[in-house]
């Protein structure tokens, strides 16, 4: 979808609200550099687009959603001034900057994903633990893309007898449900099943977490495969699953096995799991629909039912993670504004880098002042980083040490 270029109120400068500061604290220099030394892509030569620039300008890209690229450019050089003042001097068209973005390729950002993105809650962070696990949801979803032939034919518009008004981009992340923050992603089109795409991100799972997740990735090899890494699951099971008690429990919860297939149920396979059925109510009245909940933690006394119920109702938050990345930072009625399928996903890591950033700063902020961080807005937040963080102020700020913060809040 074409971008207008944004007119601003008299006195307001488009590089008055860009976060160049905090974007080299999550992102510092000498990371950048690295990474990019490592996919063979270093600046060997003066250009008016150097790559370690555009690493940022493509993580501004999504702060600045409904801006045309060159106004982010724009929005960049000043804060950027005295590190890349080549690039201050004239500010490249929009082809030019197509073509450094082509030649920088994708697999930067997703590098600096893999290595900056992780779980950041302390013991103290608010509504990020239940008892002695850190709360992680699993859930999957999708970004509308241009309609263009090139993307078209790398991110179909169809799947499964399903006809799409765009093409697709579909990914499944691991999210840190008391921070918000993404820490895995698989990234595909939409011939990959999410269940393909979650068997990418599920190793990245620790034994210090619990793992909520709705009925469909109940299944055999995913519990199996959660299980393997030490995590423990919380899943709903598909109304079809067979689960039947071997034991009662004494919270009413019972064990059951669940198997590969009718050979495994047939010879008695399996493994043994903890079901936890319960039904709600609307409107105050009961439904007759029985939710059943599916676990590895077998013993009551770590995790009643009860609790367990309730504390599934925090998977919602990977619901909350996916629309400030579609709808806040991406804007309703915006495609990614890419055209070619190697930029699409170079522009998604970066909608994911930023999305990762405006929550550490959520996160430090609701530490600093003893709250959860539901209590503080996630738009308003970006609206003060792109309002307050920018400036000349050097970059990285002087006299302070960058790395050493990298994915962790202040104590």
């Amino acid at each position: 979808m074409a971008r207008t270029k944004q007119i601003l109120l008299d006195g307001v400068r488009l590089n008055d609200f860009i976060a160049t500061g905090i974007l080299s604290e999550t992102l510092p220099m000498g990371l950048v550099k690295s990474v990019l030394e490592k996919n063979d892509k270093l600046t060997l030569r003066n250009r008016k687009l150097p790559r370690e620039f555009l690493v940022y300008y493509i993580v501004a890209m999504a702060l600045f959603s409904n801006v045309n690229i060159r106004a982010v450019l724009k929005a960049l050089l000043e804060g950027l001034s005295f590190l890349f003042p080549s690039v201050c001097l004239n500010a490249a068209c929009e082809s030019a900057i197509s073509q450094s973005r082509e030649r920088l390729g994708f697999g930067v950002m997703k590098d600096l994903f893999d290595l900056v993105c992780k779980p950041i809650a302390d013991e103290k962070s608010k509504g990020a633990w239940y008892r002695s696990w850190r709360l992680v949801g699993i859930d999957g979803s999708h970004f509308d893309l241009p309609d263009e032939k090139a993307i078209v034919a790398e991110f179909p518009k169809h799947s499964n007898g399903v006809e799409y008004p765009y093409p697709q981009l579909r990914f499944v992340a691991l999210v840190e449900l008391g921070t918000r923050c993404m820490f895995a992603v698989a990234q595909g089109n939409d011939n990959d099943s999410e269940k393909q795409l979650a068997e990418r991100v599920i190793p990245q799972l620790r034994p210090d977490m619990l793992l909520l997740g709705d009925r469909y990735y109940m299944g055999y090899d995913t519990f199996v495969k959660a299980t393997a890494t030490g995590a423990k699951v919380l899943l709903r099971a598909k109304a079809n699953l067979r689960l039947t008690p071997i034991k009662r429990l004494s919270d009413n919860s019972y064990l059951a096995k669940i198997y590969n297939d009718r050979a495994d149920r047939k010879r008695d396979g399996g493994i043994v799991v903890r079901v936890i059925e319960f039904r709600v109510t609307e409107n105050g009245k009961m439904k007759k629909e029985t939710y059943r909940l599916v676990t590895n933690i077998l013993e009551p006394d770590m995790a009643p039912a009860l609790e367990l119920v309730k504390l599934y109702c925090e998977r919602w938050g990977i619901e909350t993670t996916f629309a400030e990345l579609k709808t806040r930072l991406k804007l309703p009625g915006h495609n990614l504004r890419s055209k070619r399928p190697d930029l699409i996903i170079q522009e998604f890591w970066g909608f994911v880098l930023a999305h990762y950033i405006i929550r550490v700063i959520m996160h430090r902020a609701a530490r600093a002042n003893d709250i959860d961080p539901d209590d503080i807005g996630f738009l308003e937040t970006v609206n003060i980083v792109k309002r307050r963080c920018a400036s000349a102020h050097h970059f990285p700020p002087q006299g302070r040490r960058l790395e050493g913060t990298l994915g962790r809040s202040p104590s």
